[in-house]
């Protein structure tokens, strides 16, 4: 684990409602700049700034459009990047929300997953083979697109759910989690990468420890383990070890909401829907 989270805490905010700095009754990414020095002292050392990706603000920014855009009605990127500056200059950590098991509706990914012809993300979201064929157990549209099939969705009608993959495919839609469409193939290749930077045992395929119905996915690779909840609600994992995060998005802790892993430690750990994490295993 990077030594800073061992001490770190967090002050969480939604900009929105936080700090106004130019009279238009929204909070800003200014603001929150403004107030550095109250966070500071308060004896916060790290903040957790809730979604500010441009969005149609569908559900309160969780509903991302451009992952690579500030919303406009928080301010632009230059004024993220100057948060990060004044931030950093008082010792003050910065994590962004990045909502990854979905996009908004409106998202370029999604428009062109939704086009009749197949390209480049045709797989990058779940649909069905046909239009008219719903998806079990999961909320779904059908008959929007241009596309002949469902799209699964996550939570509200405006969030596609991205795909991960399925660890036990039923139907001809339902892609393998190896399969070069999922975006689990994806993550398998950045931990290959960062397993080569960190020189750690990562070598081989990934092996599945749980994902079954109900419980998160569980994969190790030599010594690392990824854990990924894509569910809607929160699940406890007993018995994990570890010994470092080596990357965490989400919420994810020990036995309480106050209790954050930031140590060597078993489970149980509490994951949080939608919460990804990487960890280094103590088992070489």
């Amino acid at each position: 684990m990077v030594s800073w989270l061992r001490d770190a805490v967090f002050y969480e905010i939604y900009p929105q409602s936080f700090m106004d700095s130019n009279g238009d009754g929204i909070g800003d990414l200014a603001g929150i700049t403004e107030k550095l020095d109250y966070i500071r002292d308060l004896g916060c050392n790290a903040l957790w700034i809730n979604p500010c990706f441009d969005s149609p603000f569908k559900d309160a920014g969780y509903d991302v459009r451009d992952y690579k855009r500030v919303a406009t009605r928080y301010g632009t990127n230059e004024d993220l990047y100057r948060l990060f500056e004044q931030a950093h200059m008082r010792g003050i950590h910065v994590l962004l929300d990045l909502v990854p098991g979905h996009t908004s509706e409106e998202h370029e990914w999604f428009l062109e997953s939704g086009k009749a012809e197949p390209n480049a993300y045709s797989g990058r979201y779940i649909w069905t083979d046909y239009w008219i064929a719903g998806i079990q157990g999961h909320p779904y549209i059908a008959g929007e697109r241009e596309r002949n099939g469902a799209y699964m969705l996550n939570f509200f009608k405006c969030q596609p759910a991205l795909n991960y993959g399925f660890l036990h495919p039923k139907e001809k839609w339902q892609k393998a989690m190896d399969d070069p469409d999922s975006l689990l193939c994806s993550v398998r290749r950045i931990l290959k990468l960062r397993a080569q930077e960190k020189d750690l045992q990562a070598d081989g395929d990934f092996e599945v420890l749980l994902g079954q119905k109900g419980q998160p996915y569980i994969y190790r690779r030599g010594s690392l383990i990824c854990i990924s909840n894509p569910s809607g609600r929160t699940i406890t994992v007993e018995d994990l070890a570890f010994r470092e995060i080596l990357f965490c998005i989400g919420d994810i802790h020990k036995n309480s909401c106050c209790d954050m892993v930031t140590e060597a430690a078993a489970g149980p750990l509490v994951v949080g829907p939608g919460s990804f994490a990487v960890l280094r295993t103590e088992i070489q």
